[in-house]
């Protein structure tokens, strides 16, 4: 499969990182080889599958701005995908800070929840796919940013 993928060559490789380079909502893919230069490959799954996507920017308060330790819950269709914002990988290694949700043929999602390390929440309803949702912690609770999005399409609840 590795061939077939375009990842067989031989080699060596102290690092990988994995985030959507080119804002298409499949994420891509760059390893760090050693004594040659690093490889980039990109998604084409999205291209190929149509499948949906949801990014989720969390601009935290305070001294953390990145909402480090917030965690995401993502429910749609009798499903539920949760990810804690941890964008850290080992030694001095890090993901995009966006957090990524795949969601195969959905239009939108029936709910989106944000526990922010504080412990105070945000839930949103009816949220519409494909796109970058930011959120940040010291806003009220219809405080968002969507990019991308019709005004009014997101009802907070």
């Amino acid at each position: 499969m590795a061939k077939a993928w375009g990842l067989a060559q031989p080699g060596f490789s102290n690092g990988a990182v994995y985030a959507d380079l080119n804002n298409s909502g499949a994420l891509d893919l760059v390893v760090n080889n050693l004594n040659a230069p690093a490889a980039i490959y990109r998604n084409h799954a999205r291209e190929i599958n149509h499948n949906a996507y949801l990014a989720v920017a969390l601009r935290g308060s305070g001294a953390n701005t990145g909402g480090i330790g917030a965690k995401v819950i993502v429910r749609q269709h009798g499903t539920t995908q949760l990810v804690e914002q941890l964008p850290t990988r080992g030694f001095e290694s890090s993901v995009d800070p966006r957090l990524h949700f795949g969601l195969g043929a959905a239009t939108q999602i029936d709910s989106l929840t944000v526990i922010w390390p504080d412990r105070r929440y945000q839930v949103l309803t009816n949220v519409p796919v494909d796109r970058t949702l930011t959120l940040s912690q010291g806003m009220p609770l219809g405080g968002i940013a969507i990019r991308g999005a019709p005004r009014g399409r997101c009802s907070p609840t």
